[in-house]
Order: structure tokens, then C-alpha cells, then sequence
């Protein structure tokens, strides 16, 4: 099953037609049927805004439920940017495509050393009390 066909399943689960969709993300007349690999990103966006119960990890690889969760609502960053990198070759060229993945990759840095401080944070308190048991 391709992005395409999970698209058309979500409709026919929502009880829309084709078109009632595509009018409701601003697409063209026979957007979804014209889809062969991949949807854009504004595309994506709208459907985003206008659908949240669709998961997204679901709708780009098939892997997951269709329905969001209300636990994982989100897709992660890492699934969202391989899905447009192997499909959508003209955002690699695009200033902004780039400089959101160059900030998705800062804030995945700073989430890694936050971890690793925290970690550490909890080292050091663990040796604190490890002693200070010691002394009693």
C-alpha cells in the first residue's frame, strides 16, 4: 500500500469524497489520484492543520495505526525528514527545506547534551548520597 492508497482509505473513513478532501486542504481537482511517490510539504501541512486524528507516521510509511493516538500525537522529526528526503528531491535544493533540517539537527543536539547532563546530574547525586550514607 503506497501513500496514496492509505490517503484514500483515510477519506472513506472520514466518509468524504476525493474532492470534499482536496477542497479541504486547497488541492487541485484530482490531487490525490495524481500523487505517484509523495505529497508536498504544504500539502502535508493542511493536512495537518485540518485532520490531527490522522497519523502521519501511518499516512508516509505505513507502519502504525491511522489514527493518531492520544498519547504519540505527533510524528516524530526523524520519520517526517527521511519521508521528504527520499521523496521530494526538489526541497533538498529549497534555502528553507535546509535550514529546518540544519535547526531540527541544533535541536537534537541540544536534547542529546541536555540527557547526557542530566545524567550526570544524577551521577553526582548518587555518589552525594552514596557518601553521606557513608558518614552515617
Amino acid at each position: 500500500m503506497n501513500v496514496k492508497s492509505r490517503l484514500k482509505e483515510y477519506v472513506s473513513y472520514k466518509k468524504l469524497s476525493i474532492r470534499q478532501f482536496e477542497n479541504s486542504i486547497n488541492a487541485s481537482n484530482s490531487y490525490v489520484n495524481s500523487i505517484s511517490r509523495s505529497i508536498g510539504v504544504d500539502k502535508l501541512e493542511a493536512i495537518v492543520e485540518k485532520y490531527p486524528d490522522l497519523d502521519l507516521k501511518w499516512l508516509l510509511t505505513g507502519k502504525g495505526e491511522m489514527l493518531s493516538s492520544q498519547n504519540d500525537p505527533f510524528i516524530s522529526t526523524e520519520i517526517l525528514t527521511k519521508y521528504l528526503f527520499e521523496n521530494n528531491a526538489e526541497l533538498i535544493k529549497s534555502p528553507i527545506f535546509r535550514e529546518y533540517i540544519n535547526s531540527n539537527i541544533d535541536i537534537l543536539q541540544l536534547e542529546k547534551k541536555q540527557q547526557e547532563l542530566e545524567e550526570k546530574k544524577n551521577r553526582v547525586k548518587e555518589a552525594m548520597l552514596k557518601k553521606l550514607n557513608n558518614k552515617l
